[in-house]
């Protein structure tokens, strides 16, 4: 995969523009409506003067906001909710003990994965609409967990398509017209050479009796936030809490994180525990890391799976404490979870990249 283009070091708080910089002296604390994001314990560069008192307009402007943030956890936490809210939510957690989990993932995941790019492809939707079918179909499974190994599995995935670019477009075009004789000619394919179990014939009846239960499981939420979501989100709040001191290097560090988050999307189901947010924090930090913007050391890894840049030179450079301390804090308050979460997530991620690499 192509390496990014970094720097060795974050550099000192004198990076920050001398406008921004807060005066001596002055402190006072902002508390949003949705209450604070960042830890009481610590004390940030930008917790003091005029810079703290601005944030909440700049958050603002970035529509990034603590209230934004705030309301798609409210989300998030809602789109795991069983069919009997009393029952004890049971889900599968990623983390470097399930490492035969892909040995064992069923390979109709596979087949989800290549359809839906087929089908994202003929309805002419972007790219990034991939992952948004991915994880509703990850949903509609949570609440139908008979559907992967289901005859009608093309007319599932079609129905997410379809739903999706009704979605984005409701506008009707040829695509959405032509979309089951589509769909029956993958499901003929693929019945005549790996899966004899599916219906070959993926009727418009069909299809429309598909995307009624998809509707009735998921309660007529499709508007979903994926990792990408998260991870513009975190790149306009990291912008702001960092006086756009990495803002060059974000745009190319997210546009990466979105290779791997297809990857990941492809090989394991998003849960409620394996979430967006949690995904999206720990390719971040994985790839300031690959971008020697953040040293290794300090979340304690010591085998990268993302490719490392080249070192500038032959001895690299010590990141200084201060502004270390300063990447950190912008890092916090643009996530809202604290250091030790953080680097529970980058592991998590990291040790599955691993894992995925060791089985290529």
């Amino acid at each position: 995969m192509a390496l990014l283009s970094g720097r060795t070091v974050f550099g000192d708080v004198t990076n920050v523009p001398q406008d921004a910089l807060p005066p001596a002296g002055k402190s006072q604390k902002v508390v949003s409506s949705s209450g604070p994001v960042e830890s009481q314990h610590r004390q940030s560069p930008l917790r003091h003067g005029r810079l703290r008192e601005m944030i909440p307009d700049m958050l603002e402007e970035a529509a990034a906001s603590d209230d934004v943030l705030a309301h798609m956890r409210s989300v998030e936490s809602l789109l795991w909710r069983s069919k009997d809210l009393s029952e004890e939510l049971k889900v599968e957690d990623l983390n470097v003990e399930a490492a035969n989990a892909l040995r064992q993932a069923s390979p109709s995941r596979n087949f989800v994965a290549w359809m839906l790019g087929h089908f994202v492809e003929h309805l002419e939707l972007p790219e990034e609409k991939w992952l948004h079918c991915m994880l509703v179909f990850d949903l509609y499974c949570h609440h139908r967990p008979e559907v992967p190994e289901s005859s009608r599995l093309p007319a599932v995935c079609a129905a997410i398509a379809r739903l999706i670019k009704k979605f984005d477009d409701q506008e009707p075009k040829e695509s959405i017209a032509s979309l089951p004789a589509k769909a029956s000619g993958i499901a003929q394919w693929m019945q005549q050479s790996t899966c004899p179990h599916f219906d070959c014939w993926v009727s418009p009846d069909v299809l429309n009796e598909q995307e009624n239960d998809l509707l009735l499981a998921l309660r007529w939420n499709i508007k979903v936030f994926t990792v990408q979501d998260w991870m513009r989100l975190l790149e306009a709040r990291l912008n702001v809490f960092t006086c756009n001191g990495l803002k060059h290097l974000l745009s190319p560090v997210v546009q990466h994180s979105f290779v791997y988050a297809r990857l990941l999307a492809a090989h394991f189901a998003t849960t409620a525990k394996n979430n967006g947010p949690r995904v999206a924090r720990g390719l971040l930090c994985l790839n300031l890391i690959a971008a020697r913007v953040l040293p290794a050391d300090t979340f304690d890894l010591e085998e990268l799976a993302t490719p490392m840049c080249p070192a500038t030179s032959a001895t690299p450079k010590q990141c200084k404490p201060e502004s270390l301390e300063f990447l950190l804090d912008g890092l916090q308050d643009a996530s809202g979870a604290d250091l030790e979460t953080l680097k529970a997530d980058t592991h998590m991620i990291n040790a599955t990249l691993l894992m995925l690499k060791a089985n290529s």
